[in-house]
């Protein structure tokens, strides 16, 4: 069984209160390297995981969430966890280059996958997939953060169930 996230952009709204905006949800899709960056949700030693280089450890859902959102979150009751935040501004302004930390390095020989703790000397990172965290993460959650900055949005607030 997996897990899934369930994410709800907001923004202030004129009288400086949170709202959500209705009818999206960005980073909805089931990606354990975008969970494990978000929140150090779903990393396993036998997957190959952003983390553990999270872009911050679960915060809680804020105080001043929208009514919406907390209204959400309550149906979940215990059945949802790692229940956090993170502003627009922290995921554009993220270092993506960062190479990722306490990796397994995958190299492609002879049409295997071959695991190593430490790249081989005979093995050059030519032959190695780049070992950044904006890899990892993939075309699509960098196309979702664009849309993600194209929205009104100011935060998103998310949380997981499995």
């Amino acid at each position: 069984m997996g897990a899934d996230i369930h994410v709800y952009a907001e923004y202030r709204n004129t009288a400086n209160a949170w709202e959500a905006i209705p009818d999206y949800e960005p980073f909805g899709q089931r990606c354990y390297d975008v969970f494990s960056f978000f929140a150090n949700v779903r990393f396993s030693d036998n997957y190959r995981r952003v983390t553990p280089y999270p872009i911050s450890e679960p915060r809680g859902l804020p105080k001043d969430v929208s009514t919406y959102v907390k209204k959400e979150s309550d149906e979940w009751g215990e059945d949802g966890f790692g229940h956090s935040w993170l502003s627009v501004e922290e995921l554009s302004s993220f270092d993506y280059d960062k190479p990722l930390r306490e990796r397994e390095v995958y190299a492609f020989l002879e049409g295997h996958t071959l695991r190593f703790g430490v790249l081989p000397s005979s093995l050059s990172y030519a032959q190695i997939e780049k070992p950044t965290i904006g890899n990892a993460l993939g075309e699509h959650y960098f196309d979702e953060l664009e849309k993600l900055k194209e929205s009104k949005a100011e935060r998103i607030v998310f949380w997981f169930d499995s």
